[in-house]
């Protein structure tokens, strides 16, 4: 979301406003001579929760990962299964979105060519938690 800007008429007008996003606990700034202005900072929301899990093999020099991405709002749970996918860096960012476009839980016009472009264009709605470790727990995190 982005920031919403109102203009109160009056000093009195001004502090009610700001008395109601104080009591809703909603982020704000007042500017302006008297506060007139206030700029109201919503907080994002988190629609998604994705953990994701990688795993540095030695012996080929490779990097593996699983992705496991909950909808904050359904409560609905995907993952990449239980065969690790190829892919260093951040690449289990590409696999978790694939994943959330093939569930349908992408907005249309996102397909497979711009699929990173979501979270820039909707205020970073994804909660990224990324652990590095041994190759069971990738494998674990690839299962409901």
């Amino acid at each position: 979301m982005r920031t919403k800007t109102y203009t109160a008429k009056t000093k009195a007008e001004s502090l009610r406003v700001q008395e109601l996003l104080i009591s809703l606990n909603t982020p704000y700034t007042a500017k302006g001579k008297n506060g007139y202005i206030i700029e109201v900072n919503p907080p994002r929301q988190l629609l998604f929760t994705c953990y994701a899990a990688k795993w540095f093999e030695p012996s080929g020099g490779n990097t593996y990962h699983s992705v496991r991405i909950t909808n904050n709002i359904t409560g609905d749970t995907i993952t990449s299964g239980k065969t690790l996918k190829y892919g260093y860096g951040e690449q289990y960012r590409a696999t978790a979105l694939d994943l959330m476009q093939k569930a349908g839980w992408l907005p249309k016009g996102y397909d497979k060519d711009n699929q990173s472009d979501y979270e820039r264009e909707n205020d970073y709605p994804i909660t990224w938690n990324v652990s590095e470790g041994l190759k069971r727990d990738a494998v674990a995190n690839g299962i409901l």
